[in-house]
């Protein structure tokens, strides 16, 4: 199905600077959709990077009866000539082209959100991922590095429509804080993620963040309770 589609290099950032305040104001309207009206490009809608080069992982590869119920309702962005792109829903997606075509008749339902009604692109790869945090799927790691090039950030604002208990929420948030050069040390040298995002959330001084990062990569943490009791 998807083997003759010229696909988009998948990005780790948006490019865009994002004003987050006014992202959940847009409108959109709830379609059934054909699925293979939808495109597939995750060089501007997928931010994940666990999946290929679609931005479709083997997540739901076993499945191979389609479940309307169960399927929900994805997140399209329709450009100004009429083409249609999923931004948060590909495994879904993949599932419902690979299935429609060994003959099951299926049909997708989404939140379309359209470029003729100003709503910027950008801000769709940013959208995605606040429904990701909010259906706690993603990792935290991923979801942090748009939350570091998103602009312009009420954060506070945008925490009240998010399940703060989760973990996955807590760590991507945590992570986001972090100065630079602790960010690129956390990535390269795969240091706990639990550690590097409680040094994002507890300490205020970024100064210290590598230094302190760097000291504690080493050590075998039990608990949040204890990272937290060596941080203060």
């Amino acid at each position: 199905v998807l083997r003759n589609k010229k696909p988009n290099k998948i990005l780790e950032q948006p490019t865009a600077e994002i004003d987050i305040e006014t992202i959940d104001n847009y409108k959109s309207t709830v379609e059934t959709l054909d699925p293979d009206v939808i495109e597939f490009r995750p060089g501007e809608f997928q931010y994940k990077t666990d999946g290929d080069v679609f931005g479709v992982t083997e997540k739901l590869k076993g499945v191979e009866i389609w479940d309307q119920p169960s399927s929900g309702a994805i997140l399209v962005y329709e450009f100004a000539d009429g083409t249609k792109a999923v931004v948060d829903g590909h495994q879904r997606l993949g599932l419902a082209k690979r299935l429609k075509a060994r003959g099951q008749k299926i049909k997708i339902i989404a939140n379309v959100f359209r470029e003729k009604d100003n709503v910027p692109k950008e801000m769709m790869l940013v959208k995605g991922m606040l429904v990701n945090l909010r259906n706690n799927t993603g990792s935290a790691v991923d979801a942090a590095k748009v939350l570091r090039k998103a602009g312009k950030i009420d954060w506070e604002k945008i925490k009240k429509t998010l399940p703060l208990k989760q973990k996955l929420v807590r760590n991507a948030d945590g992570l986001s804080r972090l100065s630079d050069d602790a960010w690129g040390l956390f990535l390269n040298k795969r240091i706990d993620e639990d550690l590097a995002a409680r040094i994002g959330l507890k300490i205020e001084n970024k100064a210290i963040h590598n230094k302190l990062l760097a000291s504690l990569s080493t050590r075998k943490f039990s608990s949040l309770q204890e990272i937290d009791a060596v941080l203060e």
